[in-house]
C-alpha cells in the first residue's frame, strides 16, 4: 500500500465533503519533535478496527498518530476514536528499538514483487508509477 501524509501548509487540496477512502485521508504537521499525523475521511469497513475481532469502522473514525523518538527508539502512539462504534478512544503505543545485529546481505528485497500490488491501483497522483496491466491467466 501507498500512504500518502500531506504535510499542513503545502498547498495541497481537501477532499470533497462526500469523498472518503479506504484507508482514508492523512495530513501531518510537526509538533515538539515529533510528527503528528491524523486520519479521517474513511469509508465504512466491516473489520475497519480490528480484522481479527471484526470489529466495524464508520465514516466518523479518526486517527490520530504520533511518531517521536525517546533516545534511539522509535515510538508510535495511536488512538482511534470513532463515536458511531466505540464508547471511548482507544488507544496502544508502539516501542521500536535499533536492531544492532549486523545486515543479513543474503536477504534482498524485489523491487518488482514489493510492487506488485500497486499494479491492481489506478494511480492518483502525478508522480505514483505506471499500471501494468497483468493477464493472470496466461502465467498459470
Amino acid at each position: 500500500m501507498v500512504r500518502t501524509v500531506w504535510l499542513e501548509g503545502h498547498g495541497h487540496e481537501e477532499p470533497a465533503v462526500n469523498e472518503f477512502f479506504y484507508f482514508g485521508h492523512s495530513t501531518g504537521r510537526y509538533e515538539d519533535g515529533a510528527l503528528i499525523v491524523t486520519t479521517d475521511r474513511f469509508t465504512f469497513d466491516p473489520q475497519g478496527l480490528n480484522a481479527d475481532f471484526r470489529l466495524p469502522s464508520s465514516t466518523q473514525k479518526r486517527v490520530t498518530e504520533r511518531f517521536y523518538r525517546d533516545g534511539e527508539n522509535l515510538v508510535l502512539e495511536v488512538t482511534t476514536i470513532d463515536t458511531f462504534f466505540l464508547k471511548e478512544p482507544w488507544s496502544f503505543r508502539v516501542t521500536s528499538r535499533p536492531y544492532d545485529d549486523e545486515w543479513d546481505p543474503s536477504w534482498q528485497c524485489d523491487l518488482d514483487a514489493a510492487r506488485h500490488a500497486l499494479r491492481l491501483l489506478p494511480p492518483r497522483y502525478p508522480d505514483d508509477p505506471p499500471i501494468e496491466r497483468i493477464d493472470y491467466r496466461s502465467e498459470r
